[in-house]
Formats: C-alpha cells, sequence, structure tokens
C-alpha cells in the first residue's frame, strides 16, 4: 500500500515474480483489497494521502493477528519505527527502498506461514 507511483514500481520490480503482488494506492483502496484478498504479508507506506500507515496497520493486525506487515517510509526516524513494531509490524524498510529488502521480508513471512 504505496501512493508514489515511483516506489510502488521499484518494489513491483523486485518482487514480482517471487508472489502475488497486489497494489494499492491508498488507505481505502488497502483496506477494501485486504478484506477481499486476506494477504499474509502486506507492505504499508506510513504516510498515505487519505489515511496513516499506522492506523491501518493497527486494524489489519486486528482483524487477522498472523498478519506479516512491514512498514515503510522515507520518514525513517525512531519514532515511526518504534510505533511500527509496537503495532504489530515485523520489520520496517527505509526509503529509498534497498534492493532485496523486500525479498529479505517475502522469504520471512514465508518461513512463518
Amino acid at each position: 500500500i504505496e501512493d508514489d507511483r515511483t516506489t510502488r514500481r521499484m518494489v513491483r520490480a523486485e518482487i514480482l515474480d517471487r508472489c502475488h503482488l497486489i497494489e494499492a494506492d491508498s488507505a481505502l483502496d488497502g483496506v477494501s483489497l485486504f478484506a477481499q484478498e486476506k494477504p499474509d504479508l502486506v507492505f504499508i507506506d506510513i504516510n498515505l494521502p487519505d489515511g496513516n500507515g499506522h492506523n491501518l496497520l493497527q486494524w489489519m493486525v486486528t482483524v487477522n493477528p498472523t498478519l506479516f506487515a512491514v512498514m515503510f517510509s522515507g520518514y525513517s526516524d525512531t519514532h515511526n519505527i518504534y510505533k511500527s513494531i509496537n503495532t504489530g509490524a515485523r520489520g520496517f524498510v527505509s526509503k529509498p527502498v534497498e534492493h532485496g529488502k523486500m525479498t529479505y521480508f517475502i522469504n520471512q513471512c514465508a518461513q512463518t506461514h
């Protein structure tokens, strides 16, 4: 769930052949697709145009406590990282996304599910 088209394109290029990828560009689309698709793994941007990724994460882990969620943001200060982990994220990725980070979390998710 990422509103920035360039970031979505970079993530897609890295993970498309490793999993079934569903993209959302807003919190509202993310909620809708999450409810329909019931994914095992979700990458969530913190700053979305129509919502806060932390609130979205909190709702998602309430609906699915075994969800493997990873937050990512250009604002990788300690507050955002701790809040993400304390809210239920299994990891945090700073933007710009370093190549291999998404694959790492896909592999971690596969080991837990």
